[in-house]
């Protein structure tokens, strides 16, 4: 079981890397962690000292603690992303993804969910969600990408291509899931 103090810190952790606390940004006080966790002050106390000793927050006395300037930048690089179409669509995919999110977690990475629910219904909408995620991917600098590109739409491996090079040129890391991007072979 997981040190209680690793707990908070990971939240914390996880919500400054996903956009709820930026730059400046005051963090819940002692007092409303120990309420939310059920722990002791000095679980809480160790858990901001972990984050603030990595650089992520700074402590104030009598003030509260604040997420330092750049000290976001290093968590975004702790996030993986999950380009999915047809996510709700394939069963398989349901259960890949929720054993990729939790193996994530076990490496203190977060884990950003993109997919469409509807790729049948408009493959235009669909194409063009996978573009705007793929800019949301970048501009978020995530670690890596696992894509199932694209199969049953017309121009598939045009818009496959497309995604990949985008991340390629990035420098981002990506993990295709069953499928590749082009016809094999």
């Amino acid at each position: 079981m997981e040190p209680k103090h690793r707990e908070i810190s990971r939240y914390l952790t996880a919500a400054i890397s996903s956009g709820k606390y930026k730059a400046g940004d005051r963090l819940p006080s002692e007092a409303q962690l120990i309420a939310q966790f059920s722990v002791s002050r000095p679980t809480v106390a160790r858990a901001l000292l972990d984050l603030q000793v990595e650089g992520h927050i700074e402590r104030r006395a009598g003030s509260g603690s604040y997420v330092r300037k750049g000290g976001e930048a290093s968590l975004i690089t702790r996030q993986l992303a999950l380009l999915i179409p047809g996510l709700g669509t394939t069963e398989i995919f349901e259960i890949i993804c929720g054993e990729l999110a939790s193996l994530a977690r076990v490496g203190e990475y977060s884990v950003l969910w993109g997919g469409s629910t509807h790729p049948r219904e408009d493959q235009d909408s669909s194409r063009e969600h996978a573009l705007e995620l793929c800019g949301q991917f970048l501009a978020r600098r995530v670690s890596g990408v696992f894509f199932a590109p694209f199969e049953l739409v017309p121009g598939k491996e045009e818009i496959n291509q497309r995604l990949a090079e985008q991340f390629r040129e990035a420098g981002i890391t990506v993990i295709l899931l069953d499928r590749d991007f082009t016809a094999y072979p």
